[in-house]
């Protein structure tokens, strides 16, 4: 009985092929390969963007009413159901929230996925500025996409001082962040600043005035109105008044009654003026001292790194410069 034995035989010298194999048995060419790849990663690494977290593609559209003096009924009654009124039928709009409060309001509305946003903003604008029966003596309305932002870095403007001084520096660091070359949105949250104006019941009687005399001079001294248009050969120019009072010094010496002998009533003379803030918003503290918080933002298409790298110097310099007992950290 005869046995056979076989055996696999492998051909060491069996030349290999392929990608792999060639870098393998060419180390030259593995070299200039990895310098390759090293130099182009060296050479994106300063224009490739760089975010917190990926672009995120929002479908609101925001419109936006400003009515200095009016409340939050008036706003709703005059400016809000009218906007609606005249978007009801735009079926690109999922849904609308309309919120009205003191000196203003503002619509948000959803927009179905899918829709061409820029086409339904430019709709929007055209239904707003087709209406022609808002207050006269109210602002522009604003109607705008909202687009991602990215959080950046976030400070604190810090100080054992009242906030009413606190504020203009903090509004000064805002208006020089958005001047620096790498940043684009930059927001103080300070108070909104309110006139407060206490009428004495006893001099409007002294005067013979009312509370509605009152309110008829503030609004007649301190607005801002359409005047009209004037027609010229370049076309239609719009005419718009501009003067609304912001500040108590203002306000106190708007006349409120005017005799037959040319005498004069001044607001001062009825009520107490106070300059301050409104009421019910948020004040911080840092440590027990008065603060006031800024946060910078980067657009889309921004890089995150070169924005907080700005900031950051600026924060240093800054600190150099701002009166005793302040800070930005």
């Amino acid at each position: 009985m005869s046995e056979h034995i076989t055996e696999d035989v492998v051909d060491v010298n069996k030349e290999e092929t392929g990608l792999i194999a060639y870098f393998a048995n060419n180390a030259v060419a593995a070299n200039l390969m990895m310098g390759f790849i090293i130099i182009m990663g060296l050479i994106s690494y300063n224009s490739i963007q760089r975010q917190m977290f990926p672009n995120v593609e929002i479908n609101f559209i925001n419109v936006q009413a400003s009515y200095p003096g009016a409340a939050p009924r008036e706003i709703e009654e005059s400016i809000l159901i009218k906007i609606e009124e005249s978007l009801k039928d735009i079926t690109e709009i999922k849904e609308s929230v309309s919120r009205a409060f003191r000196n203003g309001g503002r619509i948000s509305l959803r927009i179905r996925e899918g829709e061409d946003l820029a086409s339904v903003l430019d709709k929007v604008k055209q239904r707003v500025d087709s209406i022609g029966t808002f207050p006269a003596d109210m602002e522009p309305i604003q109607v705008t996409q909202a687009e991602f932002q990215q959080d950046v870095i976030e400070m604190s403007l810090v100080g054992d001082v009242p906030l009413e001084q606190l504020k203009p520096i903090a509004n000064q660091i805002e208006n020089e962040l958005l001047q620096l070359n790498n940043v684009s949105l930059a927001n103080a949250s300070a108070p909104d600043d309110e006139i407060a104006i206490e009428v004495q019941p006893e001099a409007l009687k002294q005067y013979d005035l009312t509370i509605s005399d009152i309110t008829a001079a503030i609004r007649r001294y301190s607005a801002n109105f359409s005047a009209g248009q004037l027609r010229t050969d370049a076309g239609i120019i719009a005419v718009r008044v501009e003067n609304q009072y912001y500040n108590g010094e203002e306000f106190r010496n708007i006349p409120v009654k005017i005799g037959a002998n040319g005498g004069r009533v001044l607001l001062q003379d009825v009520a107490l003026i106070k300059d301050g803030f409104t009421e019910g918003e948020r004040y911080f503290k840092y440590s027990g001292q008065n603060a006031i918080f800024i946060d910078v933002k980067a657009t889309k298409s921004q890089d995150t790194i070169p924005v907080a790298e700005s900031v950051k110097a600026y924060i240093e310099e800054k600190n150099k410069t701002l009166p005793q007992g302040l800070e930005l950290k």
